[in-house]
């Protein structure tokens, strides 16, 4: 008779997982995984078996002791990674589950574990996992085309199995899109180098960087600034008092997605600076970039495309380095109310006879629709074929992204892409998710 050969280990290098931190006792061990909110859901054997695995990973080198005395208790044995131990939990957590029965359980705690790295581990997982999920799908089409009748029981079993299959792959689109960089809209303001009103432009700035205009901003559900990008600075402590003009009117170019916050902070900052009128003009950001590249005549220059201040800066109209990212944003898809097109996933907005409204490509709304309809297809969420539907469905390419939303508020265009602070702004409208950078999700307009 042979000897039995050992098993390579699978949901034990959970227990790694644990370690991996700092050393534990094998107690300590069985009480982190029984008391965990997630982790005891997904798995929670019984306090022998864990001292059974342990025993185990010790004895294949990927576990090594050591003995701590303890002043008033007996010496205890304290379990720590040994280096083949961190190879081995690392290739686990990197690589997909290769059965479906493995999926609910062993593949969420390799995905626990995979978004604890500070690399992209948990997307590479997710890729690596999706492509399986795929060669499933195909094997499962293979075994439904042997069967005679689509009326055995066997039929049904394997089509429950692939429409399980095909919903977990549109749930790892959704973890790529999760654990894929995250690219939000910035939002960029400056002061025109030629302004008349130099200083009073710059407290302008400064204003909208500061506490005060964050806080407006954030009320108008604006995303706060995590962090500041290295082209730009914190704003600077607030300069001394200066003799404002008796009367002045200050002119200040902003993306319309800014209109309710600006026309906020307008009004405060007139309040503090007495005198000081703040005249608006609120349009598209490539219109307003190109007003200005052609010589209108303006103070201050907020944009929703942090990039069109460049050709501003080449003119000499904006100073290097003095344009400030002051508020970010996301995109969402808006349906009309009640979805009737029924859009749940990306791919929904390739299926025949959809209209869509976007934004043109000298609109900002348009530059990151077509960033996230690319990002969509390198994750997966869209094939090539997929995302080209999408375009041929484009029923209105809209100068701004108010107007993209008002052509799904009155029913000409079924579904469209907007940034959520203007789907915020709407009074009959029904939130179900945020699609852009983080998650994928859809939107209701009425």
């Amino acid at each position: 008779m042979s000897p039995k050969t050992s098993q390579p280990f699978t949901i034990a290098l959970t227990l790694l997982g644990l370690i991996r931190q700092q050393p534990l006792h094998g107690y300590e061990i069985y009480q982190q995984l029984k008391n965990h909110d997630l982790l005891s859901m997904l798995w929670m054997p019984k306090q022998a078996q864990v001292y059974a695995l342990l025993r185990k990973l010790e004895q294949a080198g990927l576990l090594a002791a050591t003995v701590e005395t303890q002043e008033a208790y007996p010496p205890r044995r304290v379990l720590h990674l040994t280096e083949d131990g961190l190879v081995a939990f690392s290739a686990w957590i990197s690589n997909p589950v290769a059965h479906w029965v493995d999926v609910q359980q062993e593949f969420l705690l390799k995905l626990f574990f995979a978004q604890q790295t500070r690399d992209d581990t948990a997307l590479r997982l997710v890729e690596r996992q999706r492509r399986q999920s795929r060669q499933w799908l195909v094997e499962l089409h293979n075994r439904l085309q042997t069967l005679t009748t689509c009326q055995s029981s066997a039929w049904l079993l394997i089509e429950l199995r692939q429409r399980q299959v095909e919903g977990f792959l549109e749930w790892l689109d959704r973890c790529a899109i999760h654990f894929a960089d995250p690219v939000f809209v910035a939002h960029t303001i400056a002061a025109l180098t030629d302004s008349p009103h130099q200083e009073l432009a710059q407290r302008f700035v400064d204003y909208v960087c500061s506490a005060d205009g964050q806080a407006i901003l954030a009320r108008h559900g604006f995303l706060p600034l995590n962090e500041t990008p290295a082209s730009t600075t914190l704003p600077p402590a607030p300069p001394p008092p200066f003799a404002a003009p008796v009367e002045a009117t200050l002119t200040v170019f902003a993306a319309i997605t800014l209109m309710e916050a600006f026309q906020a902070i307008a009004y405060a900052f007139s309040t503090l600076h007495n005198g000081i009128t703040v005249n608006l003009t609120f349009a598209g950001s490539g219109h307003l970039a190109d007003q200005i590249a052609h010589g209108a005549t303006a103070d201050v220059f907020a944009t929703a495309n942090r990039m069109l201040m460049n050709p501003l800066i080449e003119a000499g109209r904006i100073a290097p380095g003095s344009e400030r990212v002051f508020a970010r944003n996301r995109l969402v898809v808006v349906t009309r109310k009640h979805n009737p097109a029924h859009i749940t996933t990306f791919r929904d907005l390739a299926q025949p006879g959809l209209k869509i409204a976007l934004g043109s490509g000298a609109a900002a709304i348009g530059y990151y629709t077509r960033d996230v309809l690319s990002r969509a297809e390198q994750v997966g969420s869209l094939d090539s074929t997929e995302r080209e539907a999408v375009f041929q469905n484009v029923a209105f390419y809209e100068q701004d992204v108010r107007a993209v939303l008002g052509k799904v508020i009155c029913g000409e265009a079924d579904v469209g892409i907007v940034f959520s602070t203007d789907y915020r702004d709407t009074s009959d409208v029904a939130a179900t998710g945020l699609v852009y950078p983080l998650a994928e999700g859809v939107l209701q307009c009425g």
